[in-house]
Protein backbone atom coordinates (compact mmCIF):
# COMPACT_ATOMS: atom_id res chain seq x y z
CA UNK A 1 0.00 0.00 0.00
CA UNK A 2 2.55 2.66 1.15
CA UNK A 3 4.69 1.59 -2.27
CA UNK A 4 1.32 2.94 -4.39
CA UNK A 5 1.27 5.88 -2.17
CA UNK A 6 4.69 6.74 -2.61
CA UNK A 7 3.97 6.72 -6.53
CA UNK A 8 0.71 8.15 -7.10
CA UNK A 9 2.51 11.29 -4.79
CA UNK A 10 5.53 11.50 -6.98
CA UNK A 11 3.56 11.94 -10.00
CA UNK A 12 2.17 15.23 -8.33
CA UNK A 13 -1.07 16.91 -10.41
CA UNK A 14 -1.55 13.41 -12.53
CA UNK A 15 -2.10 11.74 -8.84
CA UNK A 16 -4.38 14.08 -7.30
CA UNK A 17 -7.58 13.03 -7.80
CA UNK A 18 -6.19 9.14 -6.79
CA UNK A 19 -4.01 10.14 -3.69
CA UNK A 20 -6.81 10.87 -1.29
CA UNK A 21 -8.94 7.52 -2.03
CA UNK A 22 -5.21 5.96 -1.75
CA UNK A 23 -4.62 7.29 1.60
CA UNK A 24 -8.28 6.25 2.60
CA UNK A 25 -7.34 3.03 2.14
CA UNK A 26 -4.24 3.04 3.56
CA UNK A 27 -5.74 4.66 6.71
CA UNK A 28 -8.95 1.92 6.90
CA UNK A 29 -5.97 -0.57 6.68
CA UNK A 30 -4.30 1.08 9.47
CA UNK A 31 -7.23 0.97 11.78
CA UNK A 32 -6.39 -1.71 14.84
CA UNK A 33 -9.34 -0.80 17.25
CA UNK A 34 -11.18 -2.87 15.06
CA UNK A 35 -11.88 -7.09 14.17
CA UNK A 36 -9.35 -7.71 11.29
CA UNK A 37 -12.36 -8.92 8.98
CA UNK A 38 -14.17 -5.67 9.69
CA UNK A 39 -10.98 -4.03 8.79
CA UNK A 40 -10.40 -6.10 4.95
CA UNK A 41 -13.87 -5.49 4.51
CA UNK A 42 -13.84 -1.87 4.91
CA UNK A 43 -10.47 -1.76 3.10
CA UNK A 44 -11.68 -4.10 0.26
CA UNK A 45 -15.24 -1.84 -0.48
CA UNK A 46 -12.85 1.69 -0.33
CA UNK A 47 -10.70 -0.61 -3.55
CA UNK A 48 -13.75 -1.34 -4.80
CA UNK A 49 -14.54 2.36 -5.30
CA UNK A 50 -10.90 2.96 -7.28
CA UNK A 51 -11.90 0.66 -10.28
CA UNK A 52 -16.14 1.73 -9.97
CA UNK A 53 -16.31 3.45 -12.69
CA UNK A 54 -16.69 2.18 -16.34
CA UNK A 55 -13.72 4.52 -17.92
CA UNK A 56 -11.14 6.47 -16.25
CA UNK A 57 -10.99 4.60 -13.16
CA UNK A 58 -7.87 3.60 -10.70
CA UNK A 59 -6.97 0.53 -13.83
CA UNK A 60 -6.40 3.42 -15.96
CA UNK A 61 -4.10 5.56 -13.81
CA UNK A 62 -0.19 5.15 -15.11
CA UNK A 63 3.41 6.09 -14.02
CA UNK A 64 5.12 8.44 -16.06
CA UNK A 65 9.12 9.29 -16.16
CA UNK A 66 11.77 10.83 -18.50
CA UNK A 67 12.81 7.61 -19.50
CA UNK A 68 11.07 4.63 -21.10
CA UNK A 69 12.53 1.85 -19.81
CA UNK A 70 12.66 3.27 -16.40
CA UNK A 71 8.47 3.93 -17.05
CA UNK A 72 8.79 0.06 -18.05
CA UNK A 73 9.55 -1.03 -14.93
CA UNK A 74 8.10 1.43 -12.62
CA UNK A 75 4.69 0.21 -13.90
CA UNK A 76 5.30 -3.22 -13.90
CA UNK A 77 6.18 -2.77 -10.15
CA UNK A 78 3.39 -0.16 -10.09
CA UNK A 79 0.67 -2.85 -11.27
CA UNK A 80 2.32 -5.91 -9.54
CA UNK A 81 1.77 -3.69 -6.10
CA UNK A 82 -1.70 -3.45 -7.05
CA UNK A 83 -2.79 -6.73 -8.08
CA UNK A 84 -1.31 -8.12 -5.04
CA UNK A 85 -3.13 -5.46 -3.02
CA UNK A 86 -6.24 -6.26 -4.86
CA UNK A 87 -5.47 -10.41 -4.34
CA UNK A 88 -5.26 -9.50 -0.82
CA UNK A 89 -8.10 -7.86 -0.16
CA UNK A 90 -10.23 -10.25 -2.08
CA UNK A 91 -8.94 -13.28 -1.98
CA UNK A 92 -10.02 -14.18 -5.71
CA UNK A 93 -8.32 -13.21 -9.39
CA UNK A 94 -9.82 -10.48 -11.10
CA UNK A 95 -8.82 -8.32 -14.09
CA UNK A 96 -8.98 -5.00 -13.36
CA UNK A 97 -7.91 -3.77 -16.79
Amino acid sequence: MAELVAAVTQEGRRGAFWLPRLRDLQDALGVEDRPAGQILTDAATLEDLLYAAPRDNFADFYLLTVDPQQRAEQNRRFTAAAETLHAALSGRDQDRG
